[in-house]
């Protein structure tokens, strides 16, 4: 029997004594069988450990006993402060995740629990350690991972809006403007494109398939693609610029209907903005454009397939259409980000519909202020809602 026990003062009758010996074995045989780290102090100072605790610290019981977790260090001394908090507010510790060191100077987490308990009048504390290291370390590992994708993300975000046209030159070109982006994630895949050539201002806005990393890894694609058609041909009108870019988009993912090539691609509408002769031309794949003249909204319809090949279809022609515009005129390009948003009291869409009734609300407000009430708008109807596509809005006062 331990020796420690053979300081109780045992008075009791015979009986007692065998039910607290048989106590105290059944004790020691559940300690030293426990599959965690078990220790049992007495003010603090060690005078028992089990196999387990030997083997997760690596001291043998003649170097652990006499000692206390903190000398040993199974327990780093800057815990202690936090342990004396939590033992004065519980009296004890459950499951508290704890730092320490083996022997040989490795770090070791343990979640620690404590159980204060009399024996013969004497006090003694069992505490148990549950080794988590090999978890600790994983988690480490995961985060450090995290923070490097994470890091990575960011700088592509750079690289992207360096792409992005600069706001003060889409300022000098159309004085009345706003762009709202609200990307789903860091990155997105939504892109717009301003050129001037001559006497026309070209604009785009597209929504390349998918969000975050893999949009936005189309969304450079296709930014490449459309500023290296119009530096080719200058005279170019938005249907050619669809069309090169439709080409370019087939030849860089190999869309060949035969093959494994990449069979994304992306929503895209073109105008170019002749002021001086009051004409705008567009061009689109698969979405729209607005006019908004004296409160009253004009679809420009888009024809009716995507960039790129879709489906197994060979690429198709786009078309160019012209209408007149005059000063006042209000265009705005988008994505669908913004209609199928989820939200409002029943958590539905907001709507093509909804959409097209705001912004015929806004009208008498400046461009600014459009796009902070749109903003707002969206934000209120998203309220805990999570975000589905990136979103995108430009408006465009001739």
């Amino acid at each position: 029997m331990n020796l420690f026990f053979e300081e109780i003062d045992v008075t009791e009758q015979v009986g007692k004594e065998q039910l607290l010996e048989q106590s105290v074995a059944g004790f020691f045989k559940v300690f030293n069988a426990s599959p965690g780290g078990m220790c049992l102090t007495e003010h603090s100072v060690i005078i028992e450990i089990n196999n387990t605790f030997e083997s997760l610290f690596g001291y043998n019981r003649e170097e652990a006993l006499g000692q206390t977790n903190f000398t040993l260090g199974t327990v780093d001394s800057s815990e202690l402060l936090r342990i004396g908090e939590i033992l004065k507010a519980n009296g004890k510790l459950l499951n508290e995740e704890m730092a320490g060191r083996h022997k040989d100077g490795h770090k070791v987490y343990s979640l620690v629990t404590t159980l204060p308990f009399e024996i013969g009048g004497r006090q003694f504390m069992l505490t148990s350690f549950n080794d988590i290291t090999r978890i600790k370390e994983q988690n480490n590992i995961i985060v450090t991972q995290h923070k490097d994708i994470f890091d990575s993300v960011n700088y592509a975000k750079r690289i992207q809006e360096a792409l992005f046209t600069p706001k003060e030159q889409i300022d000098k070109l159309l004085p009345k403007n706003f762009i709202l982006l609200k990307p789903k994630a860091v990155v997105t895949g939504d892109f717009y494109w301003v050129e001037k050539c001559k006497d026309k201002i070209y604009v785009a806005a597209a929504d390349c398939t998918g969000h975050g990393v893999p949009g936005a890894l189309l969304s450079i694609i296709g930014h490449n693609l459309i500023s290296k058609s119009f530096i080719e041909n200058e005279n170019a009108r938005p249907c050619d610029i669809l069309n090169a870019l439709s080409l370019g988009v087939y030849r860089t993912l190999r869309q060949n209907s035969n093959s494994w090539g990449v069979k994304d691609g992306m929503d895209i509408s073109v105008i170019s903005i002749d002021e001086k002769n009051g004409v705008l031309e567009f061009a689109a794949a698969r979405q729209p454009v607005y006019r908004v003249r004296h409160n009253e909204l004009t679809k420009l319809v888009p024809d009716r397939f995507p960039i790129g090949i879709h489906s197994g279809h060979h690429l198709q022609k786009f078309n160019n259409q012209q209408i007149q515009i005059q000063r006042g005129d209000t265009i705005y390009l988008f994505t669908d980000g913004y209609s199928v948003q989820f939200g409002g009291p029943e958590r539905k869409k907001f709507t093509r519909m909804g959409f097209q009734k705001l912004l015929l609300s806004i009208q008498e407000y400046s461009m600014e202020e459009q796009k902070l009430i749109l903003d707002k708008k969206i934000e209120e109807w998203k309220g805990d809602s999570e975000q589905i596509d990136d979103i995108m809005v430009i408006g465009i006062r001739v």
